[in-house]
């Protein structure tokens, strides 16, 4: 909730600056802390730095310079001039307002209740995370993938000749001629990184299904023929199959098993609070 209402804020922010004009720029002392000032108000840098680690990484870097600062401050003021005028116009005592901060209030609450819960549990045992991952294995299982390096030559207008062409350099990758070069040669976009493409694990397309029946490094396939090209690739590395051992995993089953254990921290807790309450329920009042 706190991370969306952020982001929320952090737009709003941009919006109020870009359709507001920027107040005028007065230095401050060095030893103050403000950033502006206005009668009856002040925006801190903390309250800058504070508001800005709120937002995306995206809308950090925009305000990462000398302007986007001013402008953020600017935002700031006018968040906070708005909202003083909201609450001088008595806005903040709609029903509807008031109903709505409540219920975010609560939301907090209970958000900040259930984490201070959590974080007193102590951790999942060590026999447990194992249990979980010896009957999970499959969850872990890492696919088989081929890095590899792709040369592709167009069909365009005559693809028997694009074809032969491809054939050529195939036939120097095979004699052991340095893959940039021959890649180099080709009309794929890969050839400006030496003919690297880069991990394939999907047999599903035409290019992977070939590059994952490579069985060592420096195999080179045969011709692929594609849609509007012809291309060939050569293994870099192959990495098979392979379930990974318990210590390679442990965060993610550790990851895995947060949720159940979130869980069982909110029924305790509530199992708890109800009993001390002496909580009766009447469904018989819906009627």
């Amino acid at each position: 909730m706190g991370r969306a209402w952020g982001a929320s804020m952090g737009w709003l922010c941009v919006v109020v600056a870009t359709a507001c004009s920027p107040a005028p720029v007065t230095p401050f002392p060095a030893a103050s802390t403000a950033v502006a000032t206005w009668d009856g108000g002040v925006v801190t840098a903390a309250e800058v730095r504070t508001a800005v680690r709120l937002l995306g990484p995206g809308l950090r870097e925009q305000f990462d310079t000398p302007e986007g600062r001013i402008q953020f401050i600017d935002a700031l003021v006018a968040k906070r001039l708005l909202a003083a005028e909201a609450r001088h116009q008595k806005l903040d005592q709609l029903p509807e307002i008031r109903a709505q901060v409540a219920e975010l209030e609560e939301r907090l609450l209970i958000q900040s209740l259930l984490a201070e819960a959590e974080r007193s549990e102590p951790p999942l045992p060590e026999a447990d995370l194992r249990a979980y991952f010896d009957g999970h294995r499959e969850l872990f299982l890492q696919a088989a993938a081929v890095r590899v390096a792709r040369v592709l030559v167009r069909k365009g207008a005559k693809p028997d000749l694009s074809k032969a062409k491809l054939e050529r350099l195939r036939q120097r990758l095979l004699k052991g001629e340095e893959l940039a070069r021959v890649a180099a040669e080709g009309e794929g976009g890969e050839r400006s990184e030496g003919g690297v493409v880069g991990w394939m694990d999907d047999p599903s397309t035409p290019i992977g299904r070939v590059a994952l029946a490579l069985e060592k490094q420096g195999q080179v396939s045969a011709l692929i023929e594609l849609d509007d090209a012809w291309a060939c690739v050569v293994a870099l590395e192959v990495r098979p199959a392979r379930t990974p051992a318990f210590e390679e995993v442990r965060e993610q089953v550790v990851s895995r098993l947060h949720p159940t254990g979130q869980r069982r921290v909110f029924d305790r807790l509530v199992k708890r609070l109800i009993g001390e309450a002496g909580v009766r329920i009447n469904p018989a009042g819906l009627d």
